[in-house]
């Protein structure tokens, strides 16, 4: 496979081409996100089957260690992420019929990744990644690693009492306020969970009905999500499930760049056909007053598996944050990235912070910042909140051999900061034009943030603010580049402020 990773070197000075005109509409919503930018964070630490599990397992440190803890709590302070997808399994808190494990080990890490949660006022999406235990795996499964792993429920009464206790002692006990939606089970599709004795996908209706019914009967304020599929486009076929879910929600591998013509994986598209999918199932979603999200995304356009960097490549990175800016000009409410921990030799290199030394097999004494991702997804979550308005205007320019180039975004935190978001992918320089319409435009100072292709597959990379503009002003984005315009102030050794 030939990776298309073209750009200009150090000693090429950028080419500009027509500039780029951005009018931005302030006074305009488009909508309101009402779920956030953030990450999956599964606290799952030893599944039966690894290599069947993927990389949702694996990564975070002991519970009790409080050194690695409080340097994972600061890397995930700096993303200032709102929005996480949060994973456990049956096995960690039920391992046997009715007999609750509330502190085991694995469940000491769910509290840590909680606790962070609830104190930065972020919000979770519960998901339990699979049942894995063999008392409710189907008989046929019983035996088999990856069989038990991979069963749905034999007794769909157990399964429901075992869920909601979670939910219910995670809130009324735990406190934990910040567990919004609840999902019931991983990307149930022919390759992954909820499977019958004859290997067939069980309907997951009977289980969405006995957990609605389940939650209301407890008076528990969480609401379900779902379907979980994988690049499903939106059709009435959800309908039967639509009345339960308090939010829509699917994963996506997919996307490519638009101008992208050799892809590393036969599932890729370009993300124009992304847009319209997901815009579909937004309007879909909204129609009927709930959100609609991505809680799981990344690409597979550059290959995967074992310990392959590419999942995190720059080229990866700019891709989900371009494929983010333009899905939220559509209307998608919530973004996760996979997957802000793992041990990074499973299935690729999707983590967004370094846990654990693949060629020593053990834990990192220092947790550090992967490269790329951490700062190109970090830059997009550090300065958009969850409730942030998407505003209104209209983008031209920025195409090159026909393929539009440069995508934008305005929103408008909840605590009023304007922030301004341009892509460019093209591989030369782009000359820009913004002017915001604003009634305070006369009083708008934005701060610049920059990621490009000098920081490739660096970590020590600092995002400091650079230089100051107008609501008129002139710049020139650089090749393969997230540039960020806020109103807010913020050195990269300042905290971000939750809500």
């Amino acid at each position: 496979m030939t990776l298309d990773t073209r750009h200009p070197g150090p000693d090429t000075p950028p080419t500009p081409l027509s500039p780029l005109c951005w009018r931005v509409d302030a006074g305009t919503t488009i909508n309101v996100m009402r779920c956030g930018i953030g990450a999956c964070w599964h606290a799952i630490e030893h599944p039966s089957e690894p290599k069947y599990a993927g990389s949702a397992w694996g990564g975070n440190p002991p519970a009790d260690d409080d050194r690695a803890w409080q340097q994972l709590y600061e890397l995930a302070d700096w993303t200032n992420m709102s929005f996480l997808r949060v994973e456990v399994s049956q096995r960690m808190y039920e391992p046997e019929r009715r007999v609750f494990t509330w502190n085991s080990p694995e469940m000491q890490i769910l509290f840590r990744i909680l606790d962070w949660c609830q104190s930065r006022g972020a919000i979770v999406f519960l998901q339990q990644q699979y049942n894995n235990v063999e008392w409710n795996a189907f008989p046929e499964f019983r035996g088999d690693g990856i069989g038990v792993l991979r069963s749905g429920p034999f007794s769909l009464e157990d399964y429901t009492y075992g869920l909601v206790s979670l939910v219910e002692f995670l809130i009324r006990e735990g406190g934990y306020t910040c567990i919004r939606y609840l999902g019931l089970t991983n990307e149930p599709h022919d390759w992954c969970c909820w499977r019958s004795p004859a290997q067939d996908l069980m309907p997951m209706l009977p289980a969405v009905e006995a957990v609605s019914r389940e939650l209301a009967a407890r008076k528990l304020p969480v609401t379900l999500a779902g379907p979980d599929y994988v690049e499903t486009p939106c059709s009435n076929d959800i309908d039967t499930l639509a009345p339960y879910f308090g939010a829509f929600e699917i994963h996506s591998y997919g996307g490519a760049f638009d101008w992208r013509t050799v892809h590393g994986h036969g599932i890729c598209y370009p993300m124009r056909q992304g847009v319209e999918k997901f815009a579909a199932w937004s309007e879909y979603a909204h129609r009927r007053g709930t959100p609609f999200f991505l809680g799981e995304m990344g690409t597979f356009d550059y290959g995967m598996g074992g310990s392959k960097p590419e999942p995190g490549s720059y080229e990866a990175a700019l891709k989900d944050v371009e494929y983010a800016i333009r899905l939220m000009n559509v209307g998608v409410d919530g973004f996760c990235r996979w997957s802000f921990v793992n041990m990074g030799n499973l299935d690729g290199q999707w983590q967004i912070v370094d846990t654990w030394d693949a060629a020593g097999n053990m834990q990192r004494a220092t947790i550090t910042p992967h490269a790329n991702i951490y700062f190109l997804w970090g830059l997009l979550s550090r300065f958009i909140s969850a409730g942030a308005a998407v505003l209104g205007g209209e983008l031209s320019g920025g195409v090159v051999a026909s393929c539009q180039r440069v995508f934008s975004l305005a929103v408008r935190n909840p605590d009023g900061h304007l922030t301004l978001l341009v892509v460019n992918d093209a591989e030369e320089a782009i000359k820009l034009n913004a002017q915001i319409c604003a009634t305070d435009a006369g009083k708008l100072v934005f701060y610049r943030y920059r990621v490009g292709i000098q920081y490739r597959d660096k970590s020590d990379v600092r995002i400091d603010p650079q230089d100051t503009f107008g609501s008129v002003f002139d710049d020139m984005l650089p090749p393969m580049s997230l540039t960020v315009y806020s109103t807010r102030h913020r050195k990269h050794d300042d905290a971000s402020q939750h809500p």
